[in-house]
């Protein structure tokens, strides 16, 4: 399957699951799905690859998500899916969770890096 089947297949599962929490601003909502839910820890990955949010920040908009010896400062981003959505522009790289698992995605070179991740 390809990015941009797979990252559809993504948006219209999750978009079946919840309501849009963008708001008139752009600004993301302070309310999620109670399932996800941004919390530091492990998650372990297919291909026995393991992606960590090692911190996030008291408003809940920004965390530190390592991956390959690096730490990336993510941002939040609204959604119109309610997916749980983070990136870090610079170097293209977004964490979306949903219900049941998490992904890592490079958005530059339009790949997945982990996906299946669970903590």
């Amino acid at each position: 399957m390809t990015f941009t089947q797979w990252r559809n297949v993504v948006v219209l599962g999750a978009g079946l699951l919840f309501a849009a929490t963008s708001s008139a601003s752009g600004e993301p909502q302070d309310a999620h799905h109670p399932s996800l839910k941004l919390s530091i820890g492990v998650f372990h990955c297919d291909l026995n690859r393991r992606v960590e949010i090692r911190q996030v920040a008291d408003d809940r908009r920004s965390a530190i998500v390592y991956w390959e010896r690096r730490n990336y400062t993510m941002q939040l981003v609204a959604t119109q899916t309610g997916a749980l959505r983070l990136e870090d522009k610079t170097s293209g790289l977004t964490w979306i969770s949903i219900p049941g698992k998490s992904m890592l995605l490079d958005t530059k070179q339009g790949r997945q890096l982990a996906n299946e991740c669970r903590a």
